[in-house]
């Protein structure tokens, strides 16, 4: 039914949620991974293909925690565990219920963002990365991370495609220094303004 007077906005995040809802998997445990909670790889592509067949625009957000390794060799894997689901956690918190929160492995990890334009997604990046940059990790120091941003169909008309932009946006990220953002196609932003110990 079709409410008078609903804003745009409203409608909007409607369909998203709606679109998310449906693109979830009816299995989650086998779609899910046990330590952080998120959706797995397997979870993430039967959520692209839904959206694709919906024609369902969304934006990508591929990241990934800056020298992680450090921890692990440092704290042990232990500690590692739990600088993966302090993450994770910092991740849910910035996501609406319409998003798909995503671990691809390791310390990779994906945010899918449902009727999402690039700038917004680039602006949801650039907070989850002030946010973890500022918030003490179970290390008793700071994590940071780097992340690249892309768009279906806005940055290419194939999904693979823009999952693998969005993974060089990412890298690009790294190379540059880490802890900063990177939009596919345009120029870089975040800083290092947070301890990296």
């Amino acid at each position: 039914m079709v409410l008078r007077g609903r804003t745009a906005q409203a409608r909007h995040a409607e369909r998203a949620g709606v679109a998310a809802r449906q693109a979830r998997p009816a299995q989650p445990g086998k779609h899910h991974r046990p330590l952080t909670g998120l959706v797995n790889r397997r979870g993430q592509q039967f959520a692209l293909k839904r959206w694709q067949e919906q024609q369902q625009p969304f934006a990508v957000i591929a990241l990934d925690i800056d020298h992680f390794k450090q921890v692990n060799d440092n704290h042990g894997h232990d500690v590692g565990d739990q600088v993966l689901q302090h993450v994770s956690h910092l991740m849910d918190s910035v996501s609406r219920s319409s998003d798909l929160v995503c671990r691809s492995g390791g310390e990779e990890f994906v945010l899918l963002l449902p009727e999402t334009s690039l700038e917004a997604a680039t602006q949801v990046a650039e907070r989850l990365r002030g946010l973890i940059s500022h918030t003490q990790a179970p290390t008793g120091a700071f994590v940071t991370i780097s992340a690249g941003v892309a768009h279906w169909p806005g940055s290419a008309s194939s999904v693979p495609t823009v999952l693998k932009l969005a993974d060089e946006a990412l890298y690009r990220a790294k190379r540059n220094g880490r802890n900063r953002v990177v939009v596919t196609g345009q120029q870089e932003i975040g800083s290092e303004d947070a301890p990296l110990d």
